[in-house]
């Protein structure tokens, strides 16, 4: 829930900074596309990000070094939380390592031009689970989710009020041409693929939205509660909907992946079974390879990425190519034979395949024993409270269904900076369980 209280200057400011920060990474996009700026959306969101994340660092250090003492005393994480921290570090310290050793460490350290994706951004992402783990107070973690959810409804509804507008100019006879643009497909995130992976990400958030709001943080009976249902049922069609818009195959299935979870859920009122998420978990896997399979005799699809980055994989196995360095690894094998005008790849279209080819086999199995940990951790303290209290363990599975929704989406095709930050916001609430929203 959200606690209403009387604010400090400087806790006013922070609201005010989260509320504008991500309201601006939200909907920059759209910016850019009405006023015909001819900018990159992505790196636009990126560099803002930047400056949001720095400033909420400061701010939000200088309100715990304020309270220390006080109010608060000196971080603590529990036994969970610092493996989880000591996996991730690991995991931090090789992508490091490599991206020294890779093939082009500058590359690896500011990114691709077209997404600004290197050791610098993730260090910022990384910054969240510091910033989480050690001074981060409730109160942030309830606006930054109100946040998410909301946005994730307005924008939502609106690509689906514009695809229903375009379809009823067309029946009233003006051409399609006149109407068309690009932010029909892709709202604004330059990419249709990340929007709907963005959009993916915020159901789990929305369907805990009724809680969020609740005075008591359980669902309340009458008008109040039934008005924070619809809201949930609103909110959850209309993204559907987006998504489906958005003719995104992954995100498409993440669809069944999170709507299974939650009828599981709910009908078997009792800690959701971990082999429900691998038994959904494989069985959408099953129907992306078919769909995958079914491009093989294509030499533009995946089935050609997929050959030459893991070919590319074979040739440095133990360093990697280094962060950031998909294009080089992509443009090294000439598979089924050479092309002089090829296209320009930064991305793996799949993120485990990405961390082989970047950071070598030790890299690739670091990153799974930090996933596993993650997601063991995460279910754990679901099912602990799963007989306890209802809305905190709706809590914990939110956050779960997040994390799996992220892995999933994050091997289906390319992610948004927008998508990495929910991720890293989830890791961040995962490592430090005293801050329950």
């Amino acid at each position: 829930m959200i606690r209403v209280y009387k604010l400090t200057q400087l806790e006013k400011i922070i609201v005010a900074w989260l509320v504008l920060g991500w309201s601006w990474l939200a909907t920059v996009g759209w910016v850019i596309g009405l006023t015909g700026f001819d900018l990159i959306p992505e790196l636009v969101r990126v560099t803002s990000f930047y400056i949001w994340s720095e400033g909420l660092m400061v701010l939000t250090l200088l309100d715990w070094l304020g309270r220390v003492g006080k109010t608060v005393s000196f971080p603590h994480l529990d036994r969970s939380g610092k493996l989880l921290g000591l996996a991730l570090m690991m995991h931090l310290g090789w992508i490091a390592i490599t991206a020294v050793l890779g093939e082009n460490p500058a590359q690896s350290f500011w990114g691709n031009y077209y997404r600004q994706d290197g050791l610098l951004t993730l260090a910022h992402l990384a910054m969240w689970v510091v910033m989480i783990g050690l001074w981060w107070r409730e109160i942030w973690g309830q606006w930054l989710w109100l946040l998410i959810a909301l946005s994730g409804i307005v924008l939502s509804l609106g690509l689906v009020l514009m695809h229903v507008w375009q379809w009823a100019m067309v029946m009233g006879g003006w051409p399609e041409r006149v109407i068309q643009s690009s932010l029909l497909m892709t709202g604004g995130f330059g990419h249709p693929a990340y929007l709907a992976g963005f959009l993916v990400l915020t159901l789990p958030f929305i369907w805990f939205l009724p809680n969020l709001l609740a005075r008591s943080g359980e669902f309340e009976k009458g008008y109040e509660g039934r008005r924070r249902e619809w809201l949930r049922g609103v909110g959850l069609v209309s993204a559907a909907a987006a998504i489906i818009l958005t003719q995104s195959t992954g995100a498409t299935l993440a669809l069944v992946i999170f709507f299974g979870m939650t009828l599981f859920a709910s009908f078997r009122r009792r800690a959701l079974r971990i082999e429900i998420i691998v038994l959904i978990g494989v069985a959408v896997f099953v129907t992306s390879t078919w769909i995958y399979v079914s491009q093989l005799n294509s030499y533009e699809g995946r089935p050609r990425i997929f050959h030459n980055l893991w070919s590319a994989s074979q040739q440095r196995p133990i360093i990697g190519w280094g962060w950031a360095n998909i294009d080089s690894a992509f443009k090294n094998v000439e598979w089924p034979y050479p092309v002089q005008f090829d296209v320009y790849l930064d991305k793996a279209h799949s993120h485990m395949l990405e961390i082989l080819v970047a950071t070598g086999w030790p890299g690739l199995i670091i990153y799974l024993a930090f996933i596993s940990i993650l997601l063991l951790i995460a279910f754990s303290k679901y099912k602990k409270i799963t007989l306890k209290k209802r809305s905190t363990n709706q809590y914990y599975l939110a956050i779960l269904m997040c994390l799996v929704l992220y892995i999933f989406h994050s091997q289906t095709n390319v992610i948004s900076i927008m998508e990495e930050i929910i991720f890293w916001f989830c890791v961040g609430l995962v490592i430090d369980s005293t801050k329950v929203i």
